[in-house]
């Protein structure tokens, strides 16, 4: 059973279509979509991109001001806010990941690159009878929109993930009603029932 959140969702679909007689399962939490910026209009597309664009001007400062050494209290005060909502333990392993230029210039490089990700998706067909569980945040943060915005881009989002959840036979789609894009951490337990679900069924499974 293979879980992915965000692009990690890009790839672990990619994977079970390309090797359908290895995955048992497949959940998709919160997922990017191959479509999902080509079906924004003009302006929700811009502001988003300039939205992008800001914060990666911000992160490449940010790995500036490491490599001199002027840091660590940068780094904390800059990283994502959901990092303050782990347990402290938890928290020091995470700035110790993204206290570095290294991580930095992964995660924008990860991004800037994500289209050619989505090209080999854009050929894949449907999942035949593929265990699936497509999950979308139901309080979605989006970052640079207006509110109208940002009601159509969540409407558009829950519209895509519908349409992969159609991909199998056996789809599913839920809704986290509670969540924003990191439903692993607001509502945990969304996806481990969604994960024991389908390990329990490829068990039974002849």
């Amino acid at each position: 059973v293979l879980v992915g959140h965000g692009l990690g969702g890009v790839f672990v679909h990619l994977y079970a279509s390309q090797h359908p007689e290895q995955v048992h399962g497949l959940v998709l939490v919160d997922p990017w979509h191959e479509a999902q910026s080509t079906r924004r209009p003009e302006e929700i597309r811009a502001a988003i991109e300039q939205n992008e664009r800001d914060r990666a001007a911000q992160f490449r400062l940010l790995a500036t001001l490491m490599q001199v050494g002027m840091v660590r209290r940068a780094g904390e005060q800059n990283a994502p806010p959901l990092f303050t909502r782990y347990p402290p333990e938890v928290r020091e392993a995470l700035y110790a990941l993204f206290l570095r230029p290294q991580a930095i210039d992964a995660a924008l490089e990860e991004r800037e690159r994500a289209e050619e990700s989505f090209a080999p998706l854009r050929e894949s067909g449907p999942l035949g009878e593929l265990p699936l569980r497509v999950i979308t945040a139901g309080d979605r943060e989006t970052p640079g929109l207006l509110a109208e915005q940002a009601a159509l881009e969540s409407l558009s989002l829950l519209a895509l993930h519908g349409e992969l959840a159609a991909l199998s036979t056996r789809g599913q789609h839920i809704i986290a009603e509670e969540s924003s894009h990191h439903i692993p951490l607001e509502q945990p337990e969304i996806v481990i029932q969604a994960i024991l679900e389908l390990i329990e069924g490829s068990r039974q499974s002849p």
